[in-house]
């Protein structure tokens, strides 16, 4: 079953199988099969082309923002920061970490490969 550009695995459990869709994760996945009527034990390969029909429907009606959407919209407030010139978006563009975590004894990876400018 393809959503979005995306295939869904066809021996997962739906519930499970939803979380390859980016931006679907545990909790949305929840949310979508409780609106669809999905049990917890169907399988990908059980439903059949209408269920592809009402889950595009549903993630529309949730009003969730997923797959390249998502993504474009996440570069673009990062783009956004780095416009700015916030240190948040400072952190974005030399590559370490935003959210104030340390860097003296962890974030090794990250100190180690920054860009240069």
């Amino acid at each position: 079953m393809r959503i979005y550009g995306f295939v869904l695995p066809k021996n997962k459990v739906f519930r499970y199988a939803l979380r390859a869709i980016y931006g679907v994760g545990e909790y949305r996945a929840r949310l979508i099969c409780e609106d669809m009527k999905i049990e917890d034990s169907v399988r990908v390969k059980d439903l059949d082309d209408s269920h592809a029909v009402q889950l595009g429907k549903t993630i529309e009606k949730h009003g969730f923002v997923i797959g390249p959407d998502l993504q474009r919209e996440i570069n673009e407030n990062i783009k956004r920061l780095q416009a700015n010139g916030s240190l948040r978006g400072r952190r974005h563009l030399y590559g370490l970490p935003v959210n104030g975590q340390r860097t003296k004894s962890n974030a090794k990876s990250a100190r180690r490969r920054k860009k240069v400018m």
